[in-house]
């Protein structure tokens, strides 16, 4: 096998097993885990492998290798090391956040990017965390109208299910589906 494939694969299976540990972790030794979720797990800890050995090769690739090594060495170069930084964070915030390019080429074409990102990033800050056992919500005992949140095992905060916490978040995958639906529509009437 070559240098290159043996390094990638030592790398995915590395970020693979941290996953799997930080699954085990986080669900408190699998007793805060689904069962009936075990095939989303495997598929996402298959995914983390093939994305962790598709993004190593093509780093090794030597333009790509250059490019990589001479960039971050530009961007901790020491007096620039500040407003590289505040550079970042702008452009994280115009391109990522609010995708700033996307506007310049037109509104419809940038809200429906921007609904169908975010609706996708909501979907995946609640579906992983879920299905990991990272996030879990318990009934109070003797308290039925009342859920715990649990994070990591640990409990945290008690809401009212009838609340409006509790309407917005059991819903969230629905907000979440309203917002790629949405921008989906306005790319197909584009």
């Amino acid at each position: 096998m070559k240098r290159e494939v043996v390094k990638s694969v030592t790398w995915a299976a590395i970020v693979t097993v941290l996953l799997g540990a930080a699954i085990i972790f986080g669900s408190r030794n699998l007793s805060r885990f689904d069962a009936a979720l075990v095939a989303y797990t495997f598929a996402s800890l298959f995914a983390a492998f093939g994305l962790t050995y598709r993004y190593t090769m093509w780093l090794q690739r030597p333009p790509t290798a250059l490019y990589w090594r001479r960039g971050w060495e530009a961007f901790f170069k020491r007096p620039y090391r500040k407003q590289n930084a505040i550079n970042w964070l702008k452009r994280v915030s115009a391109d990522f956040v609010l995708n700033h390019f996307i506007w310049l080429r037109g509104r419809y074409r940038w809200l429906a990017h921007w609904l169908i990102m975010w609706g996708c990033i909501i979907a995946a800050l609640i579906t992983f965390p879920l299905v990991f056992g990272w996030l879990m919500f318990e009934s109070v005992p003797g308290d039925l109208d009342s859920y715990r949140i649990f994070v990591f095992g640990f409990p945290t905060s008690v809401f009212k299910v009838e609340s409006v916490f509790g309407f917005i978040l059991f819903h969230g995958l629905v907000w979440a589906a309203f917002l790629v639906i949405a921008g989906v529509m306005i790319a197909m009437h584009r």
